[in-house]
């Protein structure tokens, strides 16, 4: 069955100066496992899968692609040989199986898409992010694109995809410097959306010294001002910090403030009022609808 991977597409145009993952499209005759198990670099990857039972499915199965990570991707993960035999085997199939989608798709098809939101063969999405023909994997790098063999493509990665378990409104419940956001979203009723699994967002996240800076300003503004407020954060776009240049023009949920960037340091600002503007102090969280990155002040449309 074909699965649609282009469940979102940015207009962003690509950083100047930036060039696409080479790709090589040579059609071979061996499968994803053939390459895997021959490859020396691939023996950590080879002995998961034969520990998880997935050696036959990636043999039989035609038309996928394989987000591959080789063994410096796994000791760059902290997931040595020993740690992947003391999984749990219900576990670590569902980490391999997110490394894999079910339909074949080239690294020139997600430069193209530039912001795209994948199913894996594991029930999640991953997020795929390549503004400026950089392309990225839940953040991670693809660091050579396109082995084609007979059953599939492989892309290989430098870290291993591990699956996200919550929303992004669960994992601002469990982040303390987010209490403040979490007060305003729910004064806004917006809880609901950042919970919603069918809704992706990168969300720009001001941690809670920004929002005690403005509450006296905030204390002040309606239910319908305070999302607008919000929605200057949000973005439905996956954009990962790895993509930030300063390119990019990211359209948020409010119809008058796009997001622009500057670089050393990274920071956030509103293009339409460019004084709204903060730093980003932490990036790539990963949540099961979307990417949170946590800033230093909030932006005021």
């Amino acid at each position: 069955m074909s699965i649609n991977v282009f469940a979102q597409k940015s207009k962003t145009p690509p950083a100047k100066n930036e060039k696409p993952v080479s790709v090589k499209t040579e059609v071979k005759a061996e499968t994803v496992v053939d390459i895997v198990k021959k490859n020396p670099d691939f023996s950590i990857l080879a002995m998961a899968l034969e520990r998880a039972d997935l050696l036959n499915a990636l043999e039989t199965t035609q038309n996928l692609t394989v987000f591959a990570p080789n063994n410096a991707a796994f000791a760059a993960t902290g997931l040595s040989e020993e740690a992947i035999k003391g999984m749990a085997v219900a576990d670590l199939a569902k980490v391999l199986k997110y490394h894999v989608l079910g339909n074949k798709v080239m690294a020139s098809d997600l430069v193209q898409a530039q912001s795209v939101i994948a199913p894996t063969l594991a029930g999640l999405n991953i997020f795929a992010s390549t503004f400026g023909g950089k392309v990225l994997i839940n953040g991670v790098s693809v660091t050579a694109a396109d082995a084609v063999v007979s059953n599939g493509v492989i892309h290989v990665i430098d870290k291993v995809l591990l699956p996200p378990t919550k929303t992004i409104a669960a994992l601002a419940s469990e982040t303390p410097a987010l209490a403040e956001l979490l007060k305003a979203v729910s004064k806004a009723e917006l809880a609901s959306v950042l919970a919603d699994n069918n809704k992706y967002f990168t969300v720009f996240a001001p941690v809670n010294e920004g929002f005690t800076a403005i509450s006296k300003v905030t204390a002040k503004l309606s239910k319908e001002d305070l999302q607008k407020v919000l929605f200057a954060h949000l973005s439905d776009k996956v954009l990962f910090a790895g993509n930030i240049n300063d390119q990019i023009n990211l359209t948020t949920l409010h119809p008058n403030a796009n997001l622009i960037f500057t670089i050393n340091p990274v920071m956030v600002k509103i293009k339409e009022k460019p004084t709204s503007q903060s730093t980003v102090k932490a990036t790539n969280i990963i949540a099961t609808n979307g990417i949170i990155h946590l800033i230093e002040k909030v932006l005021i449309p």
